[in-house]
């Protein structure tokens, strides 16, 4: 919805007796200025209510707030919504986001919406330059080309040449932010090219066994699907983070059985762990990861968080299969990494 200048969207989900409430919010012109340097001018176009629904191509969140209720019923359900919208959301409407982007410690691509939308195009070129010259990619890589990139040929009037009229900034030849070209772009992260369940199948049919007392000699096909999810757990919450923000790689969205299959995860009559098995064959790749956050995924996936889950799940780590309580109540740490990442 819009509040003011803002843009803020607001998220709940009952899972049995726990509430999970979300508010990020951004400056409602941000998106607009995005979809332009995307070249997808016509996202500006769309109602409101639908903006919510293209988060694949949506810029980053300024804030965000999440809660956690347990044991909740109509009263407390009711309380926590009208403390967001009486509380929370007067705030937001009143936030001067330009101004606490570029007095605060947020990434360089928000400051560079914050510079365009002020109508400062140099020193949002400027800026661009300097972190193409730094070698950041500023939160996305699209179609081989690194935000600072496209600003930069968006809004320069010759994007190769006098570019020193924008500042002391070594002008220099673009360099290539693709994944082919990893070394090149000389991101400082390690390369994630794929995660497979079967790398912790031993791992969770040890502790399976544990679990039943039975041998490997005596494991029923039955047992060995649950010892598959053991293994692939981790891979099945990731999955359903990018498939409830709307964050798969295009190929999921080829096949009209899988695109009925993501909406029933969505509305939890299903799991990622159905769409791992199912379609990614328990296994865990870049094209299973939309091209706008790739290099969130590359900094964050085998950085932090296994870790992340590792710490979370404490002696559940490949001994347990999904559910629904465990993933809803991990989430708020996925957002919480996305929106680190990107402010």
């Amino acid at each position: 919805m819009k509040l003011g200048d803002n843009f803020v969207e607001v998220d709940f989900t009952v899972n049995k007796s726990r509430l999970h409430s979300g508010v990020n919010y951004k400056k409602y012109s941000h998106d607009d200025i995005y979809w332009k340097i995307l070249g997808k001018e016509e996202l500006s176009r769309k109602k409101d209510s639908e903006r919510i629904g293209i988060a694949a191509w949506k810029s980053w969140p300024i804030g965000y707030y999440s809660f956690i209720d347990e044991n909740v019923n109509n009263e407390v359900i009711e309380k926590r919504i009208n403390s967001i919208f009486s509380d929370i959301l007067p705030e937001i409407e009143n936030i001067d986001i330009n101004s606490l982007v570029l007095e605060g410690e947020y990434k360089n691509s928000q400051k560079c919406l914050a510079l365009i939308d002020l109508g400062r195009i140099n020193e949002a070129l400027k800026l661009s330059q300097k972190c193409i010259v730094e070698g950041e990619s500023g939160g996305l890589v699209y179609y081989g080309k690194s935000f600072y990139q496209l600003v930069i040929e968006r809004y320069a009037d010759n994007p190769r040449q006098n570019l020193n009229d924008l500042g002391k900034v070594k002008v220099i030849d673009i360099p290539d932010y693709s994944y082919q070209n990893k070394e090149k772009a000389n991101f400082d992260v390690e390369s994630f090219t794929e995660d497979k369940a079967e790398w912790q199948y031993d791992s969770a049919q040890k502790e399976y066994c544990r679990q039943t007392g039975k041998s490997p000699a005596e494991l029923t096909e039955q047992d060995e699907k649950i010892i598959w999810d053991y293994a692939g757990n981790h891979i099945a919450f990731f999955i359903t983070w990018l498939l409830r923000h709307d964050y798969l790689g295009e190929m999921h969205y080829k096949n009209a059985h899988e695109q009925k299959d993501i909406e029933a995860v969505k509305k939890q009559e299903k799991t990622g762990m159905d769409i791992l098995r199912q379609y990614c064959d328990m296994r865990f790749t870049k094209e299973d990861v939309a091209d706008q956050i790739i290099v969130f995924v590359e900094d964050y996936y085998e950085k932090d968080y296994v870790d992340d889950y590792s710490d979370y799940m404490g002696k559940k780590v490949l001994a347990t299969d999904f559910s629904w309580d465990d993933y809803l109540a991990f989430e708020p740490i996925l957002n919480s990494a996305f929106n680190c990442y990107c402010g």
